[in-house]
C-alpha cells in the first residue's frame, strides 16, 4: 500500500444531508474507492496475475475466485465482528460496523457495498487462519512433551520430544514471518503442501511456451480453443507466487523493513477504527438514551410489588411500544452522516417511513422475528472463552435486520412521492403490534434470563450484538 491510497481513505467524509440521488452516487463511489484501495494486495485467492484472460474456462476460475474470496470475506467480517462485540470496550466497534452497514444502504448504496471492509476482512481473516493451521504440528508436539514430561521427565523420550518441539517452534516462527512478510495470503502459509502441486503446474505451463509444445497445442486444441490456449501459456514469474522465492527477491531488494512496516501501517490505517468507534460510542449513547426510560421503568417494576409494580409496567409499555416501534430507524438516520443529533430528528424520519411504508413494516418484522431466538442464549450464563461463538450467532442473526432497515430507509429517502393517507397510516398502526409484542416478550423474558431484570439494558437488538456485556 502507498501513502496516496492512505489519504484517500483518510479523507473519506460522509454526506451530511442526503437531498438528491446524485448526492447519494457520490458518496457511495468514494466509499467504494476507499474499501477496494490496493486489491491486489488484498486478494485472497490468486484468481488475478495481471494477465488479461480471454478463453471463458480461465475467466470461469476467475469468476470462482473472486466469489470464493467475496464469500471468505463476508465469513471473516462476521467473525471479527463476533469476536469484537465480546470484548469490554472492543465491542464499541462492532455496534459501530453494524450501525455503517445500515448507514450505507440509507446512503444510496447497494447490498453489495453495505458490507465494508470485506477485503480488508479477507486479510486479517487469512492470516488468523493460517497462523492457526501451521500452529498445529507444534500444538501436537507440545502436547506429546507435555505428557511424557509429567510420567517420566527425565527420559530419553522426553528429552526426544522436547528437542523436537524447540526446532519445531523455530521452523513455525520462520514460517509464519515469512508468510505475513510475503503478503499474508491464505496459500502463502500453506505453501509447503501446495508446492508439489503448484510447481507441476507451472511447470507444464512453462513447457507449453516452449515452440515444439505451442505447435502441438495449436494443432490439437487451438483448432476448436485457440484463446485457450494462449492463456495457458501465460506464466507467471516464479518469483511472484513461490514464496522462498518472493522472500528472497524482498530481501535482496534492501527494503524489506520499510516496505512491510509502511504496508502495515496503511493497512492498518485504511481500517478506519477510530471512525467505527466513534459512530458505535454516539450510537450507543444515542440509543440508550431512549432505552433509559422504558428500561428503568421495567427494573424499578420488578424491585417492587403491589399497585407500584403495576402502575410501573404500565408505564414502561406505553412508552416502550413507540420507542422499540421507531428506534431502528432512528439508528439509520443518525448512520448516515454520525450526528449525534439526528435521534431526535423524529419527524423526518416518520416522514421517510411514509414513502416506504411496507418496507419499513416488513424491515421491523424480520428484525424482530431473528431477535427471538436471541432470547433463549441468555438463560444459561456460559464460559467467557466461548462467549464469541455464541456471538457469532447474534452477529449471523444481526446482519439481516440492519440491511433491510438500510434498505427500508433507502427506498424512503429515494421515494420522493409520499404515500396516501389510506396506504400509509394502516402500516404505521399495525407497527403497534409488532412493538406490543416484541416489548411483552423483552419484558418477560427477565424471568429465564441469566441477570433478571438486568437483561433490560442487554439490548442486543439496539445495543451491542453479544449475548452479555454487563
Amino acid at each position: 500500500m502507498n501513502s496516496t491510497d492512505s489519504t484517500t481513505e483518510t479523507q473519506f467524509v460522509p454526506t451530511a444531508e442526503l437531498v438528491g440521488g446524485e448526492a447519494m452516487d457520490v458518496a457511495m463511489e468514494a466509499e467504494t474507492v476507499a474499501d477496494n484501495l490496493d486489491a491486489n494486495e488484498l486478494q485472497f485467492f490468486d484468481h488475478d496475475d495481471g494477465v488479461k484472460r480471454g478463453s471463458w474456462v480461465f475467466r470461469c476460475f476467475g469468476w470462482c475466485g473472486r466469489a470464493a474470496t467475496s464469500l471468505f470475506g463476508f465469513c471473516s467480517v462476521v467473525v471479527l465482528v463476533a469476536m469484537a462485540a465480546c470484548i469490554p470496550v472492543v465491542q464499541v466497534l462492532s455496534l459501530g460496523y453494524l450501525l455503517e452497514v445500515s448507514g450505507r444502504l440509507a446512503r444510496g448504496g447497494k447490498f453489495r457495498d453495505a458490507m465494508a471492509g470485506m477485503g480488508k476482512a479477507s486479510v486479517l481473516g487469512g492470516i488468523l487462519l493460517g497462523c492457526w493451521l501451521s500452529m498445529i504440528p507444534l500444538r501436537v508436539v507440545s502436547s506429546f512433551w507435555y505428557d511424557a514430561h509429567l510420567i517420566a521427565p527425565l527420559s530419553n523420550q522426553t528429552q526426544f520430544l522436547r528437542g523436537v518441539q524447540l526446532v519445531l517452534m523455530v521452523i513455525t516462527f520462520a514460517h509464519l514471518f515469512s508468510a505475513v512478510a510475503c503478503g499474508g495470503k491464505l496459500r502463502y502459509f500453506l505453501w509447503p503442501l501446495i508446492a508439489p502441486f503448484s510447481l507441476g503446474v507451472w511447470a507444464v505451463r512453462r513447457m507449453s511456451g516452449l515452440p515444439i509444445f505451442k505447435k502441438i497445442m495449436q494443432v490439437t486444441l487451438g483448432w476448436c480453443a485457440p484463446r485457450v490456449v494462449a492463456d495457458i501459456s501465460a506464466v507467471k514469474p516464479f518469483a511472484d507466487w513461490f514464496v522462498p522465492a518472493i522472500l528472497w527477491k524482498r530481501i535482496r531488494a534492501g527494503n524489506m523493513y520499510a516496505r512491510s512496516r509502511d504496508a502495515v501501517w496503511n493497512f492498518a490505517a485504511s481500517l478506519r477504527l477510530p471512525y467505527y468507534f466513534g459512530l458505535g460510542f454516539k450510537g450507543f449513547l444515542g440509543t440508550a438514551m431512549w432505552l433509559l426510560v422504558p428500561s428503568s421503568l421495567f427494573i424499578l417494576a420488578g424491585q417492587t410489588t403491589g399497585p407500584p409494580s403495576v402502575l410501573l409496567t404500565l408505564g414502561g409499555f406505553l412508552i416502550g411500544v413507540p420507542v422499540f416501534a421507531s428506534l431502528l430507524f432512528l439508528q439509520t438516520h443518525f448512520a448516515t452522516d454520525g450526528k449525534l443529533s439526528r435521534f431526535v430528528q423524529i419527524r423526518k424520519v416518520f416522514r421517510v417511513f411514509g414513502r416506504a411504508p411496507l418496507a419499513h413494516v416488513f424491515s421491523l418484522l424480520i428484525v424482530f422475528v431473528l431477535s427471538v431466538p436471541l432470547f433463549l442464549a441468555k438463560i444459561e450464563l456460559i464460559p467467557f472463552e466461548l462467549m464469541w461463538v455464541l456471538s457469532l450467532l447474534f452477529v449471523v442473526l444481526s446482519f439481516p435486520g440492519r440491511l433491510l432497515v438500510g434498505w427500508a430507509y433507502r427506498r424512503g429517502q429515494r421515494n420522493q412521492a409520499r404515500s396516501r393517507w389510506w396506504l400509509k397510516y394502516p402500516f404505521v398502526l399495525l407497527t403497534g403490534p409488532l412493538s406490543v409484542a416484541f416489548v411483552g416478550l423483552y419484558f418477560i423474558f427477565r424471568y429465564v434470563s441469566w441477570h433478571g431484570s438486568y437483561s433490560f439494558v442487554e439490548n442486543h437488538v439496539f445495543l451491542f450484538p453479544a449475548p452479555f456485556w454487563l
